[in-house]
């Protein structure tokens, strides 16, 4: 663990949300996730969280501020009560999706293929 480097990563990412001209989501949330990938701590999970909400990766903030609740003992009660008001309007407005495809088939039996190609002829 380079726990330098994920420093580091963390305070940029504190500086991006803080910047004067309006809090940089994208790049927090970047700086975050390699704070998190070097460190492991389950208290960066709280900040990713909160950029995946801004930037409405619902799905992302719901299990990132759910483990950060469950992992993470000593969240201030104010904090714990804001996020918990998060998750139920993440959830509410959340829904589930599933997408399901069937395979398809040329007129000639075989799978067709993903990406198609075609030869055009240019008339004089």
């Amino acid at each position: 663990m380079n726990e330098k480097e994920a420093r580091e990563h963390f305070r940029a990412g504190v500086h991006y949300l803080q910047d004067i001209e309006g809090e940089r989501y994208e790049e927090a949330y970047a700086e975050f996730k390699a704070a998190y990938a070097l460190s492991k701590s389950p208290k960066v999970l709280g900040n990713i969280a909160l950029c995946a909400m801004k930037l409405e990766r619902d799905g992302e903030a719901i299990e990132l501020y759910t483990r950060y609740l469950r992992e993470v003992s000593d969240i201030a009660t104010d904090e714990r009560a804001q996020i918990e008001r998060d998750l139920e309007t993440l959830k509410a407005s959340a829904a589930p999706v599933s997408i399901t495809t069937e395979a398809m088939r040329s007129p000639y039996g075989n799978p067709a293929s993903a990406s198609w190609s075609c030869r055009s002829r240019h008339r004089r």
